[in-house]
């Protein structure tokens, strides 16, 4: 197989193959193929349906649906490989009954699996061969055996899951023999031209899981038995999700450490990945001359074209992947599907483009009053359709919340989607007013065919979500301040410091961090059980977790209420105790040189209601429209930008 590029677009689970592999699963792949990736390989399909899975490689229909997908891939010269797993303890069979697995080790979700008899392992053994047999029937290129993530093969691989007394069990090498068994029947099931990859985790990230020293082992006997033609080497598993697809605050580049070391000296091609966000990064891990390809999937998610574009002299234009997690991972576990904050068409391509539909039939005076990334976008996709377009800011720079965010530990990856969107405005020919506030008088004399309304929100002081109309006594003190001056001002003398968090997301935990930076002491207040629950579905509490446990400085403290500040002082409640006698109590008391509010911001709305009083056309986009959060705000700047005609 020859590859015109060393470039990857690697499995992941879409959710777009629900329903088998239909228009808009091979629309996304035709993207980045289109884009110019180098190998595509398809999210993993079920050995056998007998399991819970999204994509089925025993399904009637499969054939067809990799005909389409590798026909449509094709016709831009990138090979498709399929990815083939069985999930093992990881997933119920649907038929109700017990999950497999080596051993029958408790899985990371608490149910027991049952141990494999030598009749199951049979059965998956030759699952596999048929299914691999099947995709090269269908005019794929080849086939990528998942060894790794803590599936079956890995749970086999790993001393952690695999305690079996047979020759599955014991050393490497009997821990290694259901992979070579799957691998030797699946070479001997296809054609020689067939390509049979493997994808492995260089360590399980856990205590007492597999090792580099494993995966070395691993790979260097597959190759050697000559049943395998490339090695695609990952990290973590499910007892350490984070570590498959670590977020922001993880260095670019996480895996390669543990990868390189393994990926030398293999004797077949590897792919490495983890955090490449730019051909300019693989292109330097490329000259450690340790590997042979690189991943790079979150990075095309955000920009299909990163690989044309760059190659053109244009990098400049591709959308950075800030490696949020928001979307592409936080979208498969908030509505199972997959998504990107940076890029609201990721997911749709079917339906848009890179370069928006076609130019308006007749071009308008547009003006987008607010200068955050949601009034940015929808500048940027009103100018690309072909209209006169003037962005009025009322401060003297671009960004709005998000360049506030971008202030926090961990988090400056954000300021790069701002410089981003900024170079597109001038790009795109926008005409950009900074410190250009708007009132209502200015809406009386405005010369302008639309309105967009990017004017933002309020952060508001103490409010709290279960206590409408509630003012807490104390709110208004001068020592009582919101998490976005906390941000934009510089450190001072360490303090005690209460924040209280009624929104649950990254926003406290940036203030949090900034503040044990500074060297303050904080109790940290939330009206949820748990510190950011919110950023549940994006990889990141793990590590936040960690920070908060290796901290003396911090306190956490959930479900609670503040009902009252004092000059040094204060007080709240328990919001569970308040829901069991129908009051909230004091029951606490806390020292505060400083109280910081992360609360719901309010919605600048004054000027639309202006505008539809004059009846001219203005829409509300991001927070003025209740977004609250980046990849809405995004979403919904492109969506009025598009809308205009």
């Amino acid at each position: 197989m020859t590859l015109r590029n060393r470039v990857v677009f690697s499995a992941h689970v879409t959710g777009f193959a629900r329903d088998g592999i239909g228009d808009r699963l091979v629309a996304y792949h035709e993207a980045r193929a289109r884009g110019g990736t180098g190998l595509t390989v398809l999210e993993a399909a079920a050995v056998t349906s007998d399991v819970s899975a999204t994509l089925y490689a025993d399904r009637p229909d499969a054939g067809e649906g990799w005909g389409r997908l590798a026909d449509a891939c094709g016709r831009h010269h990138t090979p498709v490989l399929q990815q083939l797993y069985h999930p093992g303890a990881l997933r119920t069979m649907r038929d109700g009954s017990p999950s497999w697995s080596p051993s029958g080790v408790v899985a990371p979700d608490g149910r027991t699996p049952t141990s494999m008899t030598a009749a199951m392992i049979d059965h998956v053994v030759g699952a596999f061969a048929t299914a691999a047999a099947r995709c090269a029937d269908a005019g794929l290129a080849g086939v990528e055996v998942q060894l790794g993530h803590g599936f079956l093969l890995g749970q086999f691989l790993s001393p952690l899951t695999n305690l079996r007394t047979d020759d599955y069990g014991g050393d490497a090498d009997r821990r290694a023999r259901m992979a070579t068994d799957v691998l030797a029947a699946v070479r001997a099931a296809v054609p020689s031209w067939f390509v049979v990859a493997v994808r492995l985790s260089v360590s399980e990230s856990v205590t007492g899981g597999a090792t580099p020293a494993d995966a070395a082992h691993v790979t260097r006997r597959l190759a050697e038995r000559g049943v395998v033609d490339l090695v695609n080497l990952s990290l973590g598993s499910y007892y350490a999700p984070e570590k498959i697809s670590a977020p922001m605050d993880e260095p670019i580049g996480y895996q390669l450490p543990l990868a390189l070391p393994v990926a030398h000296g293999v004797g077949v091609p590897v792919v490495v990945g983890g955090r490449i966000p730019t051909l300019a990064r693989a292109e330097a891990v490329l000259a450690s001359g340790s590997c042979d390809l690189v991943s790079m999937v979150r990075a095309q998610i955000a920009d299909p074209q990163l690989v044309t574009l760059t190659l053109a002299g244009r990098s400049h234009e591709v959308r950075p992947c800030i490696a949020c997690n928001q979307a592409c991972i936080g979208g498969r576990f908030n509505d199972g599907l997959v998504g990107c904050t940076v890029n609201p068409a990721a997911g749709a391509e079917g339906s848009h483009s890179r370069a928006l539909p076609g130019r308006a039939r007749h071009g308008r005076r547009v003006t987008v009053i607010g200068g955050g990334v949601a009034g940015m976008e929808a500048a940027r996709a009103a100018a690309l359709r072909g209209h006169d377009v003037t962005l009025l800011e009322g401060s003297d720079r671009l960004g709005g919340q998000a360049g506030v965010a971008a202030l926090a530990p961990g988090r400056s990856e954000i300021a790069a989607l701002v410089e981003h969107l900024r170079d597109e405005l001038a790009r795109t020919g926008v005409d950009v007013a900074l410190s250009s506030p708007v009132g209502h008088r200015d809406l009386a004399v405005l010369d302008t065919d639309a309105v967009v309304l990017a004017t933002g929100s309020s952060a508001g002081v103490l409010t709290q979500r279960g206590r409408p109309g509630f003012v807490v006594p104390g709110a208004e003190s001068p020592h009582v301040v919101t998490g976005e001056w906390i941000l934009a001002t510089p450190a001072g003398r360490p303090e005690r410091v209460v924040v209280f968090d009624d929104v649950g997301d990254m926003s406290a935990v940036g203030v949090v961090e900034h503040l044990l930076a500074g060297g303050s002491t904080v109790l940290w207040l939330s009206s949820f059980d748990d510190p950011a629950p919110r950023i549940a579905g994006t990889l990141q509490r793990e590590a936040l977790w960690r920070r908060m446990r290796s901290s003396p400085a911090l306190t956490f403290a959930g479900g609670r209420t503040i009902n009252q500040v004092l000059p040094d002082i204060v007080e709240y409640g328990d919001l569970a105790t308040a829901a069991l006698h129908g009051e909230y109590r004091t029951s606490h008391r806390a020292l505060a040189d400083r109280v910081v509010a992360v609360c719901v911001r309010a919605p600048r709305r004054l000027l639309h209601e202006a505008l539809t009083a004059r009846s001219l056309p203005g829409v509300l986009v991001g927070d003025a429209a209740d977004s609250r959060d980046l990849d809405g705000a995004l979403r919904s700047g492109r969506a009025a930008g598009l809308r205009i005609r």
